[in-house]
C-alpha cells in the first residue's frame, strides 16, 4: 500500500510552478476504478495510479482523482473535508472522521452513503436494504448529521424531509460494525404548512376623555310667618329663608369612551415562503427564505428562516361606534345624563418597514424564525408572536360645574298657622316684619382653590401616522432595546376659575400636555448564519459529550427615525455578535456603533471556541478587515489580507481536523498564537489546495479523533 508521504510527493513531484495552472490542469475529479493491481494502485482512465491514505477501493468504485498539468496522478484515497461540526478529542476511544453522501456509487440509483478514510458504503435499512427509496417516491438532495451524532435527516424532492436514527449506542466510538442499520423516525413536508408565523393586528382608535371638578352649594330653606307692608294692619304670609349653606368642593369624576376597528393580518408559513402574501394594497412585499436547517438533539427537523416586510401596508376600512357618557350637565343645554356617540371609520393604515431620508427608498423590517419543522411550531423568532400596530386620536374636555343642593322642611315643620288676615290673634314673638325680602350685600366672599388635584391630560393630536409600532420582541433577542416609540410633545400649565352660586370662587390649576408619538429606532437583521459547537457532558470543555449544538452569527442594522419627517437617517447603527437559538448574546463582537457595514460583516468559518470573520469598517465605502476571534478569552488578531489567504488557502480551517495540520499535542482546538507568521508546509498546502473537487458529491461532516490519520501526518510530517 502506497504510504501517504509517497503519495503525496508522487502527486505533488515537479515542485510548485512559476504561476497558477489553469484550473482544467490543477483539479480533481471523480472517475470510475476499471482494475486494481496487487501493489492496491487503481487504473483509471487508462492510467495506473497510487492511491494515498488507507483506502482500497474496488472495481467499479467511483473515486477522486488528483490531475496535475493535464493528467491524473493520484487517486485520493484519504479526504479531509471541510467539516459542519468541529473537532472534538477523545483519549479513552477510537475516532474516526465520518462523513454521510447523497450520491450514487453503484451505478443504481441515489442513495445515503457512508464514508471514513477506508471504506465507502451504503447505508442499510433494518431489513438490510440501502436506504435509496423514500415515501412517496421522493429521491435524495441533501443529508445532514444530527447533533446527537447518531441520526441524520435527508432533504428530498417534493419537499419531503425524513430522519432515520442509527443502530449506534455511542456516538464517538466507531467500531467495524459503523455506521449501523438505519430506523425511519419521521419524515413530512414541514414547509408546506400554514401556520401563522406571526399574527399581526392592526387597529385605529378614536378615544374621549373628560375629567370634571365639582363645588357644592347646599342650602336649607325654612320658612316663618311675615306681615306684609302692603295692606292696612298688614297680611300675614309665609316666607323662605336660607336656614343654613355651605360651600366647598364636593368631588372630581372622569370617564371616557372610544370607538375602534381592527383588522388582522396572517403571515403563514408556506405563503411566506412563495412569495405570496400581499399588502393593503396587494402588492406582494412579504417575502421569506430558508438560510439553513438541521436536525437537532431531539430529532427535531428546524430551519432558519429569514422575512422581509418590504415598507408592507397593513389597515382597515371597517367603521366602529361607541359612546362616552356625561353625568353632569355634559348634554345639550347642560343636559345632565347624556351619552355622546364616537365614530371611527375610512382607510386606516399601519405600515412595516421604513425609507431614508435622501432618496425615499425602502429599508424593510427583516426578521428571523426557528421553524420547528417536526413540532409545526416556531421554536423561536426576534418578531412578537401577535404584534400590534395602529394609530390613536385622543381628546380631552374639562370643566368646574357647581352642584346645588336644596332642602326644604316644608309647611308641616315650620309650625306656621294658614296665612290669615289681620285681627288674628298671635304671641308677639311670631310677630315680625319683613318688606321686600333681605338683603344678602353684606355676605362675606369665601374662595374655595383646587390646587392640589393634580392635571388633566389633553392630547388632541393624533399620536401616530402609521403606527409602526415594530416587530422586534426585545425578551427574544435581548441586545434589542426599547421603546421603539415614546411620546413626545409640550406641557404647560393652565388655570380654571368659576364663579361659584353667590360666594365662592373655584380655582382649578392643571398641567395641560398635548402629545405626539416619536418613533426611536428602525431595527432589521442584516444577516445570519448558522454555525456549531460542541458542549461538553460536564459543562466544561475537559470532557466532551459528542453533542453538538447551533449558534447564530448574527449581523443587525439599528436606523435612527428622524423627528416629524416619518423617514429614517441614511447610516445605520451595526451590532454583531453570537447568540443562541433562544436569542441570549454568547458574545457581542462589535456593539451598537456607527461606520460598520453590515453587508461586509460575514462569518468564514467557526466553532464554538473561534470564529474566523470579516468586518466591514465604513458604511458608505467599507474596507474590510480580517478578523481572528478567540471566543474564551474574547482577544481578536486582525490579519492582513495575505495572512487570511494563507490561512483559507492553506486549509488552515476551524472546522477542519487541527492535527492534520499542526504538530501540536492533543487538544480540542489550535491557537493563532501557535502560527504567528503563518507560514505553511508548502507541499501541505499545494495537496490542500487540490480538495476542491469538480462534480464531487458534498457531505455531512462528523470529526472525531482518529489516531491512524494523526499517525500518519505524524510520520509524513517528521520525514
Amino acid at each position: 500500500m502506497t504510504s501517504l508521504r509517497d503519495a503525496v510527493n508522487r502527486v505533488l513531484a515537479g515542485g510548485i510552478p512559476a504561476a497558477p495552472p489553469a484550473a482544467s490542469e490543477h483539479r480533481i475529479s471523480w472517475e470510475t476504478v476499471e482494475s486494481v493491481t496487487e501493489r492496491n494502485e487503481c487504473v483509471v482512465l487508462g492510467h495506473t495510479l497510487p492511491v494515498t491514505g488507507l483506502a482500497a477501493f474496488p472495481v467499479g468504485a467511483r473515486v477522486p482523482v488528483a490531475w496535475r498539468n493535464g493528467a491524473p496522478v493520484a487517486v485520493i484515497g484519504h479526504r479531509t473535508r471541510r467539516a459542519q461540526f468541529h473537532p472534538s478529542r477523545r483519549r479513552t476511544a477510537q475516532g474516526i472522521v465520518e462523513e454521510l453522501l447523497v450520491g450514487n456509487f453503484d451505478s443504481t440509483s441515489p442513495g445515503i452513503w457512508y464514508r471514513t478514510h477506508d471504506r465507502l458504503e451504503p447505508i442499510t435499512t433494518t431489513d438490510g436494504t440501502p436506504l435509496r427509496t423514500f415515501p412517496n417516491g421522493a429521491t435524495p438532495v441533501d443529508v445532514k448529521w444530527g447533533l446527537d451524532g447518531k441520526s441524520f435527516a435527508v432533504q428530498c424532492s417534493t419537499g419531503l424531509y425524513a430522519v432515520y436514527v442509527l443502530e449506534r449506542d455511542d456516538p464517538n466510538v466507531v467500531d467495524p460494525a459503523s455506521p449501523g442499520l438505519a430506523t425511519l423516525s419521521w419524515s413530512d413536508r414541514p414547509l408546506e404548512n400554514t401556520t401563522s408565523l406571526v399574527s399581526v393586528t392592526f387597529t385605529h382608535r378614536v378615544k374621549r376623555t373628560f375629567r370634571y371638578w365639582i363645588g357644592k352649594f347646599f342650602t336649607t330653606i325654612a320658612y316663618r310667618a311675615v306681615q306684609s307692608a302692603w295692606f292696612d294692619g298688614g297680611m300675614w304670609v309665609w316666607s323662605e329663608y336660607w336656614a343654613n349653606w355651605a360651600q366647598g368642593w364636593e368631588t372630581t369624576t372622569s370617564g371616557e369612551g372610544s370607538a375602534a376597528v381592527s383588522s388582522t393580518k396572517e403571515f403563514p408559513l408556506k405563503e411566506v415562503l412563495s412569495g405570496g402574501i400581499v399588502d393593503w394594497y396587494g402588492h406582494p412585499l412579504c417575502r421569506g427564505t430558508v438560510s439553513e436547517w438541521f436536525l437537532d438533539a431531539d430529532l427535531h427537523v428546524k430551519f432558519l428562516v429569514q422575512v422581509d416586510w418590504d415598507y408592507f401596508w397593513v389597515g382597515t376600512n371597517a367603521t366602529g361606534t361607541g359612546s362616552i357618557h356625561f353625568p353632569f350637565g355634559g348634554g345639550p343645554y347642560g343636559m345632565d345624563g347624556y351619552d355622546e356617540q364616537i365614530r371611527v371609520g375610512g382607510t386606516s393604515l399601519g405600515c412595516i418597514g421604513a425609507k431614508r431620508q435622501s432618496d425615499q427608498q425602502t429599508v424593510p423590517e427583516t426578521h428571523l424564525f426557528l421553524w420547528d419543522g417536526t413540532a409545526k411550531a416556531v421554536a423561536w423568532s426576534t418578531a412578537s408572536r401577535v404584534p400590534l400596530l395602529g394609530n390613536e386620536q385622543i381628546g380631552f374636555t374639562y370643566r368646574i360645574l357647581e352642584h346645588h343642593k336644596r332642602t326644604d322642611p316644608g309647611y308641616s315643620e315650620s309650625g306656621l298657622p294658614d296665612p290669615h288676615m289681620p285681627g288674628w290673634t298671635k304671641p308677639p314673638s311670631e310677630i315680625e316684619s319683613y318688606y321686600g325680602g333681605a338683603n344678602w350685600s353684606n355676605l362675606p366672599l369665601t374662595n374655595y382653590p383646587m390646587n392640589d388635584l393634580g392635571c388633566g391630560d389633553e392630547r388632541g393630536t393624533i399620536l401616530s401616522n402609521t403606527g409602526t409600532y415594530q416587530l422586534f420582541d426585545p425578551s427574544k433577542l435581548s441586545c434589542i432595546t426599547g421603546p421603539f416609540v415614546s411620546l413626545s410633545g409640550d406641557t404647560f400649565s393652565r388655570v380654571a376659575t368659576m364663579l361659584g352660586g353667590y360666594t365662592a370662587n373655584y380655582v382649578v390649576n392643571f398641567s395641560t400636555r398635548t402629545g405626539t408619538t416619536q418613533r426611536l429606532w428602525h431595527y432589521r437583521v442584516a444577516w445570519a448564519q448558522l454555525f456549531f459547537r460542541r458542549y461538553a457532558a460536564d459543562g466544561t470543555t475537559e470532557r466532551d459529550s459528542g453533542m453538538d449544538e447551533p449558534l447564530l452569527f448574527l449581523v443587525l442594522e439599528r436606523y435612527p427615525f428622524i423627528g416629524g419627517t416619518g423617514y429614517i437617517n441614511d447610516l445605520p447603527m451595526t451590532w454583531v455578535g453570537i447568540v443562541t437559538p433562544a436569542g441570549a448574546i454568547v458574545a457581542t463582537l462589535r456593539d451598537w456603533e456607527h461606520g460598520l457595514s453590515a453587508a461586509a460583516c460575514r462569518l468564514l468559518t467557526g466553532n464554538g471556541h473561534r470564529l474566523f470573520w470579516t468586518c466591514g469598517v465604513g458604511a458608505i465605502q467599507p474596507t474590510v478587515r480580517y478578523v481572528y476571534t478567540d471566543l474564551d478569552a474574547l482577544a481578536e488578531t486582525v490579519l492582513t489580507q495575505e495572512q487570511a489567504l494563507q490561512l483559507l488557502t492553506s486549509r488552515r480551517q476551524l472546522l477542519t481536523p487541527d492535527w492534520c495540520w499542526e504538530r501540536l499535542g492533543p487538544q480540542g482546538f489550535y491557537a493563532l498564537e501557535a502560527l504567528p507568521v503563518l507560514e505553511p508546509d508548502e507541499i501541505m498546502a499545494e495537496y490542500g489546495a487540490l480538495l476542491g473537487a469538480e462534480g464531487g458529491p458534498e457531505g455531512s461532516v462528523r470529526v472525531i479523533n482518529d489516531p491512524e490519520i494523526l499517525d500518519a501526518l505524524d510520520r509524513y510530517r517528521a520525514r
